[in-house]
């Protein structure tokens, strides 16, 4: 069995079940199946995606893109889905190296997929809002600062220490697989991430060999805090966020307040130094970006941090904010 298959027989569940579920309930049409699409990557790599509507949306309509946390089938971003495409059209896809897809593994190239994706939509006369999580949302952050069209951007839990993370991921698929894998056993096992260190196998940042945080659990507020101080000084970083700023891309940030991994703390959403900036630096002078956290979530946005569903079908919150962010920019 291959790494992803591992870590979803791990999550306890087949997530391929919830992209045939049907529509939330007051759908005009009733209950509908998605449908299958195929995008074309930047070096021609086929990218599987799903749209969620009731028939292919015509030009002039607009639409909302899904781009995926890393590690993250398509299937797990059903739940929201769902919830978005009782307004517009929805489409999600897969990421190169993800759920079946072929290619080599490389953020650069995620990023120019991207930048792909949304040049076909718009070869259909179609208007794109796009919602990135985690990586998915880096991703949508490096290709407006390459000068990719969309109408909007919402970046949900989507740090800029993404931007150096994977920069020594193996190109080759298999081994991309393998490097997730270890990462999400990394993240459970500080013993782990320190083996995989001295194996030179793991290197999310540069600076991470440091001995002092290895003694930290990774799951440790004070570990990753330490850790993301540092980020703010990763070569790039503040010319990325600047590159956005001048681009004046409508953009919010959206973010649960138990997300301690990945910036915020669990004592109810104070920003580290290294966020804030970035936020400040990306809205300075840009009254169409904002941030918003949503009390209480985590980095999929549920309650339960082991969760592995990103917007749970209980939680309102963020698809309700996610849908006031889109009727500003679609409608």
């Amino acid at each position: 069995m291959n790494p992803l298959a591992l870590l979803r027989k791990a999550l306890g569940r087949d997530h391929r079940e919830l992209d045939m579920q049907p529509a939330p309930d007051g759908h005009d049409s009733g209950p509908f199946r998605p449908s299958p699409m195929v995008f074309t990557g930047c070096d021609e790599t086929p990218l599987a995606a799903t749209l969620y509507w009731h028939q292919q949306p015509a030009a002039g309509e607009s639409v909302v893109l899904i781009s995926p946390a890393i590690c993250s089938p398509r299937q797990l971003y059903a739940p929201l889905s769902l919830r978005l495409a009782l307004n517009r059209p929805v489409i999600v896809y897969d990421h190169r190296c993800h759920n079946g897809n072929k290619g080599r593994f490389s953020i650069e190239l995620m990023a120019e997929d991207l930048k792909a994706i949304l040049s076909q939509l718009q070869a259909r006369g179609l208007k794109v809002g796009v919602v990135g999580h985690s990586l998915g949302g880096m991703l949508c952050g490096i290709a407006c600062a390459r000068g990719a069209s969309m109408a909007g951007q919402i970046l949900m839990a989507a740090p800029p220490s993404l931007v150096t993370t994977c920069r020594k991921v193996p190109h080759h698929s298999g081994q991309a697989s393998i490097y997730l894998y270890n990462l999400i056993r990394a993240i459970r096992s500080p013993h782990y991430l320190r083996q995989l260190i001295e194996r030179e196998l793991f290197f999310p940042w540069d600076f991470i060999r440091n001995p002092s945080l290895l003694a930290l659990s990774p799951g440790d507020d004070q570990c990753w805090n330490d850790v993301l101080r540092e980020i703010w000084a990763a070569p790039g970083i503040a010319e990325y966020a600047e590159t956005i700023r001048k681009s004046a891309m409508p953009t919010l940030f959206l973010w649960g307040s138990m997300d301690s991994t990945h910036g915020l703390t669990r004592n109810g959403g104070n920003l580290p130094t290294h966020f804030r900036k970035y936020v400040e630096t990306v809205t300075r002078g840009n009254s169409s970006a904002s941030l918003e956290i949503l009390p209480g979530l985590s980095h999929y946005f549920t309650k339960d941090k082991r969760s592995a569903v990103p917007i749970a079908s209980d939680n309102t919150a963020a698809p309700e904010a996610i849908e006031r962010f889109l009727n500003t920019i679609l409608d």
